[in-house]
């Protein structure tokens, strides 16, 4: 198994919609690519 920890920050800020249409594009790609994650949202900096 392999961990990968990044952070990363927002280039602008980014609505509710916008986070979570974010998240179902990454959902479908990590299902396809047979990959977990998570994703946290905090302010402008994602984890």
């Amino acid at each position: 198994m392999i961990r990968l920890i990044y952070v990363s920050q927002q280039a602008k800020a980014l609505s509710e919609i916008e986070i979570s249409e974010l998240l179902v594009k990454a959902r479908e790609h990590n299902l396809s690519h047979q990959l977990t994650g998570l994703l946290i949202s905090a302010g402008k900096h994602f984890l």
